[in-house]
């Protein structure tokens, strides 16, 4: 059985639901010791000043229904579980950290001296940390790579009407470029939360075959046509995205919740 740590930003909308799923499915062929959890941030933007940029990038309209699903989805997440005896458990394997802290990290690492480390987060992992132990770092990015690096994938697929799904790789000190360990070709969609609903779904679905798929060694074959690394959009390239019908959140994403 192959020992994983995972290192995930604070999450209780997608992150914190999906780890603990995984929890519950452990399998002879995994078993996730730790989650280590960070503040998440956009870009070089820490959560409030991320805020105020969607806000203004994505209109008022935008950014109160999302907030309304991530409200609604985290609530959700906590009632259902408040009897749950894994969940209390779950919780015991949390160390919540309030910064990124490389040195925190590698005592952890030490302690842990996982097989695999699973990073959910919006950090860039320090060269350092990466080869301070054995374990092989996995990272799940929204985009078949090597197309769509960077932030925003979804955005920038669907803006250059490009296929879309996800990828699993190898972390390295080069962004989203390391050897890819599964990818999955997904719908296309006009909503960037029912596509994540999507990548979740699918991901975890397919959560054990990824980690056997790293234990063999395979690697898939990639094809590529927009290679670049991709940063925050600016407000005109919304304007363009929206025209063409795409929306961060529509309402019938909130279907999820009585389906």
């Amino acid at each position: 059985m192959k020992s994983i740590l995972v290192i995930s930003d604070k999450d209780q909308c997608w992150l914190e639901p999906f780890w603990f799923q995984m929890f519950q499915l452990e399998q002879e062929t995994f078993r996730i010791e730790k989650i280590v959890t960070v503040p998440g941030k956009l870009s070089n933007l820490n959560s409030s000043r991320a805020k105020m940029w969607f806000l203004k990038q994505f209109g008022l309209n935008q950014t109160l229904l999302l907030q309304l699903f991530y409200l609604i989805r985290k609530i959700q997440y906590n009632a259902t579980n408040i009897f749950n005896r894994k969940k209390h458990r779950f919780s015991k394997e949390f160390v919540r950290l309030d910064e990124f802290n490389s040195n925190r990290i590698r005592e952890i690492l030490n302690q842990v001296q996982p097989d695999i480390v699973f990073i959910t987060t919006s950090h860039v992992i320090p060269e350092e940390l990466l080869v301070s132990s054995s374990a092989v770092w996995l990272n799940k990015h929204a985009s078949i790579l090597p197309n769509f690096k960077g932030l925003f994938p979804f955005f920038w697929a669907s803006f250059f009407d490009s296929q879309l799904g996800y990828s699993i790789h190898v972390v390295t000190k080069y962004i989203d470029s390391g050897r890819i360990v599964f990818q999955e070709i997904l719908p296309s969609h006009t909503s960037m939360t029912s596509f994540y609903l999507n990548v979740f779904e699918s991901f975890g679905s397919n959560f054990e075959a990824i980690i056997k798929t790293e234990l063999n060694g395979t690697r898939v074959p990639v094809t590529s046509s927009n290679t670049n690394s991709y940063s925050l959009p600016k407000r005109r390239e919304v304007k363009v995205w929206y025209k063409r019908g795409f929306r961060v959140i529509n309402w019938g994403d909130f279907l999820t919740f009585v389906v």
